[in-house]
């Protein structure tokens, strides 16, 4: 070979050389901006995981809470059906009530009444009920007294209506037992009272509907499929970041220090039927 051609095959040589170290710089360059760019979208990733970890954490308590109230809601509407008195058959209830009282005043008016002041150890009979001392009784149907070894005394209601209020008290009284044994109570008092409670307990359903629309303004279900939502992002996120099967094994070689877990989130609330 003469000088000029060894001279130009040690120039090819040497570009060949220079040519490999650019590709391969090249290809180290590129290697580590792919490297820059996955570490910089995983650490994006874990940002967002965190995030999305914190926004679970309060939409558990809240859907926990939306539950508990949709719960009280359905058991005080049932406690307040189960107490209710239809008001027609309350109103009815409270005019046989007054009725009743107007009927034993009447009677009361017609009727005889008996005072007895009788000196100790002295007694008498009203017929089957024995009187000592000082007592009083009202009559409203004939009656007789009985005096020991004296003989009896009849009575007999002065009151030309006596009967006919007596009769009306009867079928007021009876009409009145049917009424409240209907309802279930064993007299208006009672009645009042459920119809109180039933009224209480309708006034709490109501706080609670409306703690459970703060709470979840498009209902229970809307609340829970946006938890599920959220929580299929969580998993998709987490499985983003788990390293490649290869990363894995280099790491397992390396040491079980560098196998530290990644954040699980919080565990989702119990599904529970909506109400």
């Amino acid at each position: 070979k003469t000088a000029a051609e060894a001279a130009a095959q040690a120039e090819a040589l040497a570009w060949a050389r220079r040519h490999d170290d650019a590709q391969q710089a090249e290809a180290q360059a590129r290697q580590r901006l792919e490297q820059a760019r996955e570490a910089t979208a995983r650490g994006e990733r874990a940002r967002a995981l965190a995030d999305l970890q914190a926004q679970m954490a309060t939409l558990a308590q809240t859907l926990q809470q939306a539950r508990d109230a949709a719960a009280r809601r359905a058991t005080l509407q049932a406690e307040a059906q189960a107490l209710a008195v239809p008001a027609a058959a309350l109103q009815h209830l409270r005019r046989q009530a007054e009725t009743l009282r107007d009927a034993e005043a009447q009677l009361q008016a017609a009727a005889t009444v008996l005072t007895f002041d009788l000196a100790e150890g002295q007694a008498l009979r009203l017929g089957d009920e024995e009187i000592t001392g000082q007592q009083r009784r009202t009559l409203v149907q004939p009656g007789v007294v009985h005096i020991p070894g004296k003989g009896t005394v009849a009575v007999q209601p002065g009151g030309a209506d006596t009967a006919t209020w007596a009769a009306r008290r009867e079928a007021l009284q009876a009409d009145l037992r049917a009424q409240c044994q209907a309802l279930g109570v064993a007299d208006l008092a009672e009645a009042e009272e459920r119809a109180r409670q039933a009224t209480q307990r309708e006034a709490e359903a109501r706080a609670a509907a409306l703690v459970l629309q703060t709470l979840a303004p498009q209902g229970l279900e809307a609340l829970q499929a946006e938890w599920q939502a959220r929580s299929a992002r969580e998993g998709a996120l987490r499985e983003a970041l788990a390293p490649a099967p290869a990363a894995e094994a280099a790491k397992a070689a390396e040491g079980p220090e560098s196998l530290a877990g990644a954040s699980t989130g919080p565990a989702p609330p119990p599904v529970a039927p909506a109400r």
